[in-house]
């Protein structure tokens, strides 16, 4: 095993991270509440404004875990030498799915409403059109002979996709405003 292996199955611990990260999205920034920069802000601890503030700030969290997450999976994808096709739409593919969510049920990962707003468009519309070309590409090449869908493949590509909509599901149903009280 050479260094840069080494190297990268190092840095592809960044997707548990990514997954504690979605998991606890709710609880790992309390502590901040706690500081001396934010001590003084009664306001965010009032039952009116916290669990709102709170899902704001947890939606942001999950959205970035989620980031390191597919960024981890892509690495482990590197590793396995698996081709660029998948390793791309392993890098796109998880918020892709995200956002098909998203638009689906007109809330956010962790399950705040939209009513009227979306997720942004231009990001949409890259990672869902790359996602669909990448796929239409793998899927065009394997139909032609020239590349052949390994079980390994697609096992990494769906857990790349179905553990942030697992963990967002299970925020999502836990409800928006249901937040994890503040330490006094």
């Amino acid at each position: 095993m050479n260094l840069e292996t080494i190297g990268l199955g190092i840095a592809a611990l960044i997707a548990p991270m990514g997954v504690m990260f979605m998991l606890m999205c709710r609880i790992i920034w309390l502590d901040f509440l706690g500081t001396t920069a934010f001590k003084d802000v009664e306001a965010l601890r009032s039952d009116e404004v916290f669990p709102k503030m709170g899902a704001l700030v947890s939606n942001f969290i999950f959205i970035v875990a989620t980031v390191l997450f597919s960024l981890g999976m892509t690495l482990i994808t590197l590793i396995l030498g698996m081709p660029r096709g998948v390793t791309a739409l392993t890098a796109v593919a998880p918020l892709a799915s995200l956002f098909v969510v998203m638009l689906v049920t007109a809330k956010s990962p962790i399950g705040i409403p939209f009513d009227n707003l979306k997720p942004p468009i231009p990001a949409v519309v890259v990672f869902g059109g790359s996602s669909a070309v990448l796929l239409a590409s793998l899927i065009t090449a394997a139909n032609a002979g020239t590349y052949t869908i390994e079980t390994m493949h697609m096992v990494v590509l769906a857990v790349a996709i179905v553990v942030p909509n697992l963990v967002a599901l299970r925020h999502r149903r836990a409800g928006w405003l249901n937040q994890p009280k503040p330490k006094a």
